[in-house]
């Protein structure tokens, strides 16, 4: 800050930037990129020539052949999709509340021809193979669905459904014979569909899975663990895995080879082999979250999960992503290593691709699924990936293989940066946390949400905030107001002439070198800013605009129609785009100006001061373009207002308007003005 004795004035233009929607958009050159596929997966089913049938949790289905490694989305949407069926003979059975769905053509048209919400259902039956299935409405019973008459009949012979109260889990033996949980405790049993059901395994557990296999071995899924019934001496075994842990089931399947599998809610895998009496632990990182799975004859196993299918070859083999065609992501943040790889945070799971998008994997913490919070993802100088997931922060050294803690950090994670081996975690309650090598060293409090953390060339630390800007000398220990109290601010980049253009909810500002100035310029919200081709590009609700200047703005298309973009990054002299539904979009370069640039009007408002420093008689002179209200405040470098002003109507024209600066103690101090939109920030020095 520069002190004269003499008196002076200081003008600082306001501008207004004004977008005129008839004129044509900048043109940029975009490719898309391959991101990742997939949906959050509620239920599979495989039949006997290797194809899937997939449920996913915003009502589609999905069919796939097997051999190419796709999806395709069938013509149907059920609600609350439950349970889905491919038989051997292709016939595709879903359900929902809305009731039972049918086709018999690769899904190409569907008939509803039950309605009722049916609890569960199975496919079976000699010598013409039908559905049975049971329902919430008791006193219906089971039912069974003839594919030949495409009809349903009443199949509750045995059955006392005044007494009873639930009808759940369904399941076929190979020899006919029928097994169905009544009431969540017992398993009764009949023969085939024209003889009676009967009480077959009474149990003190709650049941909510029962499975028989190919060899009609017998298993149950409760809330004390999975076991076996004997049917030759009508005993209950319970099976334990080779630690004596039991297995409580979160999802269950009976494999063609005669094994069973099992995962819990914890992400743990299990299977039992045909002929063991013991689970075998085959949980892996790619496990987590599993909310179906099966087998197909051929062995290979397919798991449903949070962020799409995986398959493996057997139980111990490499997963591989088999979610092609699946297009339900909803893609929240994405960043780029120095080596090229790229990195796409969707709502459930992290993506790394090694060959600029063609191919991706699920890289995300070993057992775990996201909960609500706030999520982020940055990779830093050293190839570091940073995943913030609410207000837990975790870190990895090897793109994603292996990954650690740093910690709950309080509030959510809103930004990381490194400085050397220092990192500096910023946090939505204000915090900033200071860590070296990884190792914690210091905890600031700002007192404001902070939504991005920079490094002045001279070493200081710059925090914007939802307060305004603050600045800091020794690391973060102690922190001094510099401008726009009150604002939300968001990104900040280097200018020309060694000042700075910030972005915040208000608008856009230019910065003086040490954030002594502020002049502002537009009336859009800014998020994010990046100096590319020459200029800038910015994002604005979903728009991105490009300037040469900072001072005309123009709109940037991605794709056509245009995607909103909730994430812009520009690295290595490329602009990368994150469309919410559509992935990543990548611009090579940009294409010439297709039209005249947007207009931009200038309004004649000026504020300034009679002198700097200012004496208890100094006063604040405001030249305005058109009438209207205008607050004059001062605030402490801590950040405290302690004086104010407002006048809620002046006429257009000068103004000389004396403040109460005698009850201010001689120091530096922030002056603000603000007129409409219109928002001036400078640094002022108060003396006697």
């Amino acid at each position: 800050m520069t002190r004269q004795n003499n008196a002076w004035r200081i003008a600082l233009p306001l501008f207004l930037i004004v977008f005129t929607q008839s004129l044509a958009a900048q043109e940029f050159i975009w490719q898309h990129v391959g991101s990742p596929s997939g949906a959050v997966i509620q239920s599979l089913s495989t039949n006997s020539e290797g194809r899937s049938l997939a449920a996913s949790r915003n009502d589609n289905l999905y069919l796939s052949s097997g051999s190419d490694k796709s999806w395709r989305l069938l013509p149907v949407q059920i609600s609350r999709v439950a349970r889905v069926v491919l038989s051997d003979d292709d016939l595709i059975f879903a359900t929902g509340s809305g009731g039972l769905y049918f086709s018999d053509d690769d899904g190409l048209s569907w008939t509803k021809v039950i309605d009722l919400d049916v609890r569960a259902m199975a496919f079976g039956g000699k010598p013409e193979p039908y559905l049975l299935f049971s329902n919430n409405l008791v006193e219906q019973g089971v039912r069974i669905f003839d594919v030949k008459t495409q009809a349903d009949r009443p199949s509750s012979a045995g059955l006392d459904l005044v007494q009873t109260r639930f009808l759940g889990d369904l399941a076929f033996s190979s020899t006919e014979a029928q097994y169905l949980v009544v009431d969540r405790r017992s398993v009764w049993r009949r023969d085939n569909e024209h003889s009676n059901w009967r009480l077959q395994i009474p149990t003190g557990h709650i049941i909510s899975r029962i499975l028989v296999s190919p060899r009609d071995r017998i298993i149950l899924a409760t809330s004390n663990g999975m076991f076996e019934y004997k049917p030759s001496s009508d005993r209950l075994l319970p099976i334990f895995d080779n630690d004596d842990t039991a297995i409580v089931a979160e999802h269950a399947t009976a494999a063609a080879d005669g094994s069973f599998l099992v995962s819990t809610e914890f992400g743990e895998l299990f299977r039992l082999a045909p002929d063991s009496d013991r689970w075998t632990d085959h949980s892996n990182y790619w496990t987590s979250s599993i909310r179906a799975l099966q087998q197909a004859p051929d062995g290979t196993i397919l798991l449903g999960t949070s962020s799409g299918v995986l398959t493996a070859e057997d139980i111990r083999g490499d997963v591989n992503e088999y979610s092609l065609g699946m297009r339900e992501l909803r893609y929240i943040d994405f960043t780029r290593g120095s080596d090229g790889d790229f990195y796409v945070l969707s709502d459930y799971a992290l993506y790394h691709s090694e060959d600029r998008g063609r191919s991706w994997r699920n890289t995300w913490h070993p057992g775990r699924s996201f909960t609500e919070g706030n999520r982020s993802l940055s990779v830093d100088h050293n190839d570091v990936l940073y995943l913030a997931e609410g207000s837990k922060l975790y870190y990895s050294k090897d793109k994603g293989s292996d990954w650690h803690s740093l910690g709950n950090m309080g509030g959510d994670v809103t930004q990381t940066l490194v400085v050397g081996s220092d990192l500096y975690v910023a946090t939505s309650l204000g915090d900033i946390i200071h860590f070296h090598d990884f190792e914690h060293l210091a905890s600031y409090d700002l007192a404001q949400k902070i939504n991005k953390l920079v490094i002045h060339p001279d070493g200081e630390l710059w925090a914007l905030t939802e307060g305004g800007m603050y600045t800091s000398q020794d690391n973060g220990s102690n922190w001094l107001l510099s401008g726009l109290a009150g604002e939300a601010l968001y990104d900040i980049v280097e200018s020309r002439d060694s000042q700075w253009l910030v972005g915040g909810k208000s608008g856009l500002w230019r910065v003086g070198s040490r954030g002594e100035t502020w002049n502002y310029l537009s009336v859009r919200e800014i998020s994010a800013l990046h100096p590319i081709y020459g200029g800038f590009v910015a994002l604005s609700r979903g728009n991105i605009l490009f300037s040469q200047d900072g001072l005309t703005w123009q709109e940037v298309t991605v794709a056509d129609p245009v995607e909103k973009v909730s994430r812009l990054h520009a690295i290595d002299g490329k602009l990368y785009a994150l469309a919410r539904d559509e992935g990543v979009y990548e611009s090579s370069g940009r294409a010439t100006f297709v039209n005249e640039a947007l207009p931009r009007k200038s309004l004649p408002a000026r504020v300034g001061l009679a002198s700097n420093p200012i004496t208890s008689s100094g006063v604040v002179q405001v030249e305005l373009g058109e009438p209207g209200p205008l607050t004059i405040a001062v605030y402490s470098l801590s950040g405290e207002l302690v004086l104010q002003r407002k006048l809620p109507a002046l006429p257009a024209g000068r103004h000389s308007l004396p403040l109460a600066w005698s009850v201010l103690a001689p120091a530096a101090y922030i002056l603000q003005l603000k007129a409409r939109a219109d928002c001036h920030s400078r640094v002022i020095l108060k003396t006697r």
